[in-house]
């Protein structure tokens, strides 16, 4: 073997190893952000949601009472439903900024659309939490039944 035979031999072994180190952190990288992540981003503690008033007319406020931990601060994105029987009536979605870690509780007013129709509804929220980069979880929640009268 020339000298020129043996360099490019080295430099080849240098390139090879240099792609399977590339390789091996890329994979145990994926397998981390898959696997090795926060798995209940967030906890609610009385689902489905009390809400009040009971009856409620189109236009007005519904107070919903919401009881959480939440295990982690990442920003979350909110989508709201209204279901009746027969219809689903969804609303544009809503983008948090990452709340503190804790437990915690509120009474939040939703306001009910005029175009709703007379009807029991409960409302259903879908909240997904982008965790790390290639994964994320969704919470499913509800409320609890309501009815929309004239």
């Amino acid at each position: 073997m020339t000298r020129q035979e043996i360099r490019r031999s080295v430099i080849a072994s240098y390139v090879a190893g240099l792609i399977l180190i590339i390789c091996s952190i890329a994979f145990f990288g994926i397998i981390y952000f898959g696997v090795f992540h926060e798995r209940v981003p967030i906890e609610y503690l009385n689902s489905p949601f009390p809400v009040e008033p009971a009856e409620i007319k189109s236009g007005e406020q519904l107070l919903i009472y919401a009881e959480w931990c939440r295990y982690t601060d990442v920003p979350v994105t909110i989508y709201r439903t209204f279901i009746s029987d027969d219809q689903q009536y969804p609303t544009l979605p809503t983008e948090y900024g990452g709340a503190e870690r804790g437990c915690g509780s509120a009474t939040l007013p939703v306001h009910i659309p005029n175009n709703l129709p007379v009807g029991t509804y409960h409302v259903h929220y879908r909240m997904t939490y982008l965790v790390n980069p290639i994964a994320m979880r969704v919470v499913d929640v509800e409320t609890q039944e309501f009815t929309i009268t004239d």
